[in-house]
């Protein structure tokens, strides 16, 4: 955490806004991972803001996806399934199916939980769609049902 920190420092006083809004990230992810849920809000939220100043997509995505998984953590499914699908959207305009594959079965744990079983179904069977495009067919969620 030290280093993130120091990291974030010296990129705010070089004034170099995109790799401050990689540190916030990091940062966040970090405290996401140690379950300090509410700094990790903190940090993402900053991270996210940036991002959308610079316009930097592959930042965004990355912020609303950890978002995201904090949501799920603190079961607020709402709010959790609002990111994902966040996520969702910006992996696909800039064509990233990697990430769009792992942000679908994101939100299919989403659903599954809540029982929205009509959704569920329509999001495992995107993800298995990107998956067999990526040649991973295997690597799908499959519902417990």
């Amino acid at each position: 955490m030290e280093n993130y920190l120091k990291d974030l420092e010296l990129c705010e006083e070089l004034g170099d806004k995109q790799g401050t809004a990689i540190a916030l990230g990091l940062i966040g992810q970090l405290l996401n991972i140690q379950g300090e849920f509410h700094r990790a809000i903190e940090y993402l939220q900053k991270d996210l803001m940036l991002c959308e100043e610079l316009s930097y997509q592959k930042g965004i995505a990355k912020a609303v996806n950890t978002l995201g998984d904090i949501f799920f953590n603190v079961q607020q499914y709402a709010r959790s399934l609002h990111f994902y699908n966040r996520a969702i959207e910006v992996t696909r305009q800039i064509k990233n199916k990697l990430v769009l594959g792992f942000s679908l079965v994101e939100k299919g744990t989403v659903l599954l939980e809540t029982g929205d079983w009509p959704e569920l179904h329509k999001v495992v069977q995107e993800a298995q769609n990107v998956a067999e495009e990526l040649g991973n067919p295997t690597s799908t969620l499959k519902p417990a049902c």
